[in-house]
């Protein structure tokens, strides 16, 4: 039992770092679109 309870934490962990990075990229993108000009080095830095 405590391994599956440890697996499922480990799970989440993942998916909350996974949503946390898709957040930064869709807000990455919302800027971009926003700001075209400074979109370039935006995605030349990342």
């Amino acid at each position: 039992m405590p391994q599956t309870a440890q697996a499922a934490s480990v799970l989440k962990k993942q998916a909350r770092r996974e949503a946390v990075i898709l957040k930064k990229q869709i807000n990455q993108k919302a800027t971009v679109l926003k700001k075209p000009r400074r979109a370039a080095a935006q995605i030349s830095r990342a």
